[in-house]
């Protein structure tokens, strides 16, 4: 049996995983050297208030694999997807059709439709963030064993689940 002190978590354990956190998210920030461009132009993005939110690279990675390989959705099915505004989801569109990752395609049954797809430097871009964030979780979740890294990744969707369905900011 569990004694009662050892099942009550401290102020400063949850201050000391939050610290933790942080420093986490500041070591997952780094980018290969081909990706800086991309993260470049969204911290502009961020500066200019095109777009208001932190972590505009997660929301430009987000919509890149709803696009992916050959989806072709309406940018109303992208907007609802991401559960943000239409306008939102113009610009950042707009964004990645500027600079070549994505390209607007007109709907053959319906004009006022527009679709949207990702090129080939946008599935390639895509594809070397997916391989990158793959192997820096790998590198992070080889400090645990094997059934470590699994009660670890059950309890982190565990919590990022309540985040999401509670709408709490991190």
């Amino acid at each position: 049996m569990v004694k009662k002190s050892e099942q009550n978590i401290t102020e400063t354990q949850v201050s000391q995983f939050v610290q933790d956190f942080i420093t986490l998210q500041l070591h997952m920030s780094e980018i290969p050297l081909e990706m800086t461009r991309v993260r470049n132009v969204v911290d502009e993005m961020r500066l200019k208030r095109t777009y208001k939110r932190n972590n505009v690279h997660v929301l430009i990675h987000r919509m890149m694999d709803l696009m992916y390989p050959n989806n072709k959705p309406t940018m109303g099915e992208l907007s609802r997807a991401i559960e943000l505004p239409l306008s939102t989801t113009t610009n950042v569109i707009g964004f990645l059709v500027k600079n070549g990752y994505c390209k607007r395609l007109s709907d053959r049954g319906d004009r006022r439709i527009v679709r949207v797809s990702l090129t080939d430097a946008g599935r390639k871009n895509l594809e070397m963030g997916n391989k990158y964030i793959s192997q820096r979780g790998q590198e992070i979740l080889s400090a645990l064993a094997t059934n470590e890294q699994a009660t670890f990744l059950a309890l982190l969707n565990k919590i990022s689940k309540n985040i999401i369905n509670n709408n709490t900011a991190v």
